[in-house]
């Protein structure tokens, strides 16, 4: 929004600038403030139908290249994670694992600093077999769960990290 006062700005200055030279200062400070009242007015109005204009054609690509609503099929075991979706298998070793974070009940198994496989708490039956999910990737990662660093930073935070920036192992 601050961009759209900007651009404004030049607008209302380029369009208004003979009132400038005609000396007209009190005019030309309205018709400035105004053009940059209205573009600041037009770009929140309009903001949000945008947004939800631009999702809905991405979330309709998604939904003809079939890739909203598949079944994935994932395994945690001794060798690593791996996920199956539309018969593609990724497999991460414990090693290759950019890091591991627990943020209330969900289990962040992170490829890079902005893929993840989460693992909700829904998933588990009880609270005693998420418990022994957790115990056993313990053992198996040989390192411990940060806290959800990544995880809450978002897509934005965790672009803008540095490349040899690691969460802790």
């Amino acid at each position: 929004m601050g961009a759209a006062g900007i651009v404004a700005l030049f607008v209302a200055l380029i369009t208004n600038f003979d009132k400038w030279q005609a000396g007209d200062v009190g005019t030309f400070a309205i018709y400035v403030l105004a053009t940059i009242v209205a573009g600041a007015l037009g770009v929140f109005l309009l903001l949000g139908p945008i947004r939800r204009f631009l999702r809905s054609m991405y979330r309709r690509r998604l939904v003809k290249a079939e890739a909203i609503g598949r079944p994935v099929e994932s395994t945690v075991d001794q060798s690593g994670i791996s996920y199956t979706v539309l018969g593609q298998t990724v497999t991460c070793t414990w090693d290759s694992l950019y890091a591991l974070e627990e943020d209330a009940g969900t289990f962040h198994f992170w490829m890079s600093k902005m893929v993840s496989h989460p693992w909700p708490a829904r998933l588990f039956a009880s609270e005693e077999e998420r418990q022994v999910f957790r115990e056993s990737v313990l053992k198996w990662s040989g390192r411990s769960f940060s806290p959800p660093v990544l995880a809450r930073l978002g897509a934005r935070g965790r672009a803008n990290l540095p490349a040899n920036e690691t969460t802790p192992k």
